[in-house]
């Protein structure tokens, strides 16, 4: 029997685990903003008790030149004044309460409670540190006023960030984004790969050729284009550097429950050679 456990963490048990514990980046490219943030936002702000932190990164439009950095600010101004009402239109709606199925919840409830005390701690001090290493609050931030047991927390969209901030690459595991606009597709690139983790990452383009380079270029073992968090049996996964090992799913997990094995036998009748003679 073949010892494998599928598991969403690292695993230190020393049992084989089929995939663990990635981070989810979200790449925005070429595209109005208002027709990708539902989506995106949707992406990272649903299951919190097990999504991890996320990125959002959209393009900017200006030119370089003398002016380059002024331009860069309009450029993120703009943006952000795409991001904020639509943002606040996907933030406000997104309903908290009861996610049990035996508990018959609301069928508007769209973001259940974090799984244990703990961890609602850990994010709010990760949303405390993100505040004091310069990123703002655009929504969220706290946890809600709702008359409910369980461990909640505010869906939470950070600007202002910086990739080496540690809300942008450290596990957050909460219902908390971030916002960083880009100039071009090495730029885009570079933001994304450059973390320990490499689950999956979502593309929204029009451009066919954009989304098969991004697709090839992004350092992650899923990789989704113009839609998010799609997946089949038959369709294999798998996390990139720190986000796990194995496969899930597909053919290509039927050789997580294998072990390669060499065996070589000497049928001749000639006395068997000395195995440390180099022979001729």
């Amino acid at each position: 029997m073949i010892s494998v456990r599928g598991v969403r963490r690292r695993d230190e048990s020393g049992i084989r685990p089929l995939v663990g514990v990635g981070r989810w980046r979200v790449a925005v490219v070429l595209c109005t903003l208002p027709a990708v943030v539902p989506a995106a936002m949707g992406a990272v702000l649903r299951d919190s008790d097990e999504r991890v932190l996320a990125d959002v990164f959209p393009e900017r439009h200006g030119q370089r030149g003398d002016d380059h950095d002024e331009r860069r600010r309009r450029d993120d101004d703009g943006l952000l004044q795409g991001v904020e009402p639509a943002g606040e239109q996907q933030h406000d709606r997104r309903q908290s309460g009861d996610a049990a199925p035996c508990h018959q919840h609301e069928p508007t409830t769209e973001l259940g409670p974090v799984a244990f005390a703990d961890q609602l701690s850990k994010i709010e001090e990760y949303v405390a540190l993100g505040r004091q290493e310069g990123g703002k609050v655009l929504h969220g931030g706290h946890r809600p006023d709702l008359d409910l047991a369980g461990y909640f927390y505010t869906p939470t969209i950070f600007t202002g960030t910086d990739n080496a901030m540690r809300i942008c690459q450290e596990e957050i595991f909460g219902p908390v984004v971030t916002v960083m606009p880009f100039d071009t597709e090495d730029d885009v690139v570079t933001l994304a790969n450059e973390t320990s983790y490499g689950l999956a990452a979502g593309v929204w383009t029009r451009d066919l050729a954009r989304a098969h380079r991004m697709a090839s270029r992004l350092d992650a073992g899923t990789v989704w284009v113009n839609i998010y968090r799609a997946m089949s049996p038959m369709s294999p996964r798998s996390g990139f550097k720190h986000s796990g090992l194995g496969v899930e799913h597909g053919t290509e997990v039927l050789r997580e429950y294998t072990r390669l094995k060499s065996v070589w036998i000497n049928t001749s009748d000639e006395p068997a050679a000395d195995p440390f003679v180099l022979k001729s």
